[in-house]
């Protein structure tokens, strides 16, 4: 798909699901969302990346791994931007 031989579904999913899993490890790796994240959550960031870079079309539970990367990293987003005004001690 990143070679643009799909159809313009499979290319938007893959540049999507690409784009939001590098986001949410570099903001593992940089340790601030909207606060500085405590390593327990930069974790789950980095799994939530790591879950939504696994190519969708090389095989079956791949499709699967994303959707549960897409959920967990919009539930760290949401705990993350609910929780902005605290401060964590890094």
């Amino acid at each position: 798909a990143f070679l643009m031989r799909s159809s313009v579904f499979n290319i938007v999913i893959a540049a999507g699901t690409a784009i939001a899993g590098i986001w949410l490890i570099c903001a593992a790796m940089t340790g601030y969302f909207t606060r500085v994240l405590p390593w327990r959550t930069r974790l789950g960031f980095v799994a939530g990346g790591v879950l939504l870079l696994m190519p969708f079309e090389a095989a079956a539970i791949n499709g699967w791994l994303n959707l549960v990367g897409l959920i967990l990293g919009a539930t760290l987003i949401t705990f993350e931007l609910r929780t902005r005004g605290t401060y964590v001690r890094a």
